[in-house]
């Protein structure tokens, strides 16, 4: 009698460390804490420099019951400020469980008692050396001149190269152009297939000078110069612990969304989108896989 009263003791014991083993795990899940879900800007998130919307900001709640998230963007936290300032309004996400990182991920931060604090981050000009730097900002205005020479139509602003520590961004038309001019030119950059052209004069450029860095393709106006190495993947280094997903829109090679999208897409944890409205639609189908 001892004996089986001792065996049904250790079973209900057993049963007890089971269901609290299995109650901590769909608690980390609930919580959010063991996943990332990684997230483009522009394109993905946003329109092209326009304003997160109210469905989006929804949406990224709700997923904040089941993983983290982070925003990767190749822009610096100025732009992300503005395009998605409503996240972090009364009714926003939780930003605790929202980290930002900009540059590619480049840099990290992340919300320390009540605002961000930058986390880690690198420098372009210490990893390729100043000589490798001066080089291809020389051949970069050399091309923005040929680009005004050639292309005399196109509507021109301010802002032409902008250093942001651990990339360097050209964008031809500037980044000052306003939302009629950025359209001026994806028509004509569509046309004539102009950064397709220059991209591989300075990525032809930068080969002979054996300069160690990738060109690619920043959202739909501009070239993005960075180590190679330094695109959106170095992102991931900062949760080698955590699964990660990711959803962009620039996922074809030379895209700056292509490097971390053909990394994850591998493990069916990366998707492309076409825009806000898919992002959610996305966004909607994993909490569905989430939940089973």
């Amino acid at each position: 009698m001892c004996k089986r009263l001792s065996a049904d003791i250790f079973s209900k014991l057993l049963q007890e460390r089971v269901l609290n083993f299995i109650y901590s795990k769909t608690s980390e899940i609930r919580n959010g804490d063991n996943m990332i879900v990684l997230f483009d800007m522009d394109g993905t998130l946003t329109p092209p420099r326009k304003e997160i919307t109210h469905e989006v900001v929804r949406v990224l709640k709700k997923l904040q019951r089941y993983s983290r998230i982070g925003i990767i963007s190749g822009s610096d936290t100025d732009y992300i400020n503005q395009q998605c300032k409503r996240l972090f309004e009364i009714g926003g996400v939780d930003p605790s469980k929202l980290d930002i990182l900009p540059c590619n991920g480049t840099k990290l931060y992340k919300w320390k008692h009540t605002n961000y604090s930058l986390i880690e981050s690198v420098d372009m000009r210490e990893k390729i050396g100043k000589t490798a730097y001066r080089h291809i900002i020389s051949k970069i205005l050399n091309l923005q001149s040929s680009i005004v020479t050639l292309y005399p139509a196109l509507p021109f602003t301010g802002t032409f190269v902008q250093y942001r520590g651990s990339l360097l961004n050209w964008c031809p038309i500037g980044r000052e152009a306003n939302f009629s001019e950025r359209d001026d030119w994806k028509k004509n950059d569509k046309e004539f297939a102009i950064r397709e052209a220059y991209s591989e004069e300075l990525e032809k450029f930068i080969k002979d000078k054996g300069i160690d860095v990738t060109v690619a393709l920043g959202g739909t106006t501009s070239f993005d110069v960075y180590p190679t190495g330094w695109d959106k993947t170095f992102g991931l280094t900062h949760y080698p612990e955590q699964p990660a997903y990711f959803i962009g829109d620039r996922c074809e090679k030379g895209g700056n969304d292509w490097h971390i999208y053909k990394s994850l897409e591998k493990h069916d944890r990366a998707w492309k989108t076409s825009g806000p409205e898919e992002t959610i639609h996305l966004v909607e189908k994993l909490i569905e896989k989430l939940r089973d």
